[in-house]
Formats: structure tokens, sequence, C-alpha cells
């Protein structure tokens, strides 16, 4: 049974996970990736602007977020997820090597 989101970043221990390592959306006009944070920090996730317009989007820790598609949003691409431990340091999430994301238009 599916969630409620796409894709959900989650900490176990010291490190960090987006699961699923490989997210696959619908894509076509309106699309969108439902992402949960479930960390306790603030993330950044970056996305290719084919994907994504803007390519960068903040969500605060214990948030979640509704992030539109680019228009033609079309195949497999790489994403990467910062979590911001503290002022200083920010650590990568990981989704089997790098998140990747499918958009099936």
């Amino acid at each position: 049974m599916a969630g409620k989101h796409d894709l959900y970043v989650i900490r176990d221990g010291d490190e960090y996970y987006v699961r699923p390592g490989v997210v696959i959306v619908d894509g076509g006009p309106g699309s969108m990736v439902r992402v949960r944070n479930l960390t306790g920090h603030a993330i950044q996730l970056k996305f290719s602007n084919s994907v994504v317009e803007g390519g960068t989007v903040a969500v605060g820790a214990n948030d979640k977020a509704r992030i539109p598609l680019a228009p033609g949003a079309d195949g497999l691409s790489e994403f990467f997820v910062d979590v911001k431990v503290d002022e200083t340091h920010s650590q990568s999430a990981k989704g089997n090597s790098w998140p990747k994301i499918i958009v099936d238009p």
C-alpha cells in the first residue's frame, strides 16, 4: 500500500536516507512530488531544472512539501538531499547510493 508521500527523508542513527532510493512519480501538467521530512532537521532538495523549475527546494524539520514538476519533466534523474545538522554542518542523505527520481508522463 502506497503512503501519502512519494519520498521520505529519514534518520537512522547518525545517517540520513531517502526512501525509496528510486522515486517514481507521474508526470504531466500539474504533477508534483510529495516529500515528507522526518529527520528533525531542515533539508534542502536539489533537482535538475528539467525536473523542478529553480532546482532547489527547502523543507523544514519534520515538515512536508508538495513540489511542482517542471513542464515536460520526463525520465530518470539523480537528485540530492542535504540535511542541515547544525548551523555549520550539512550531511547528504543517501538513497541506495544517490537518490534518483523517475518521472513517467
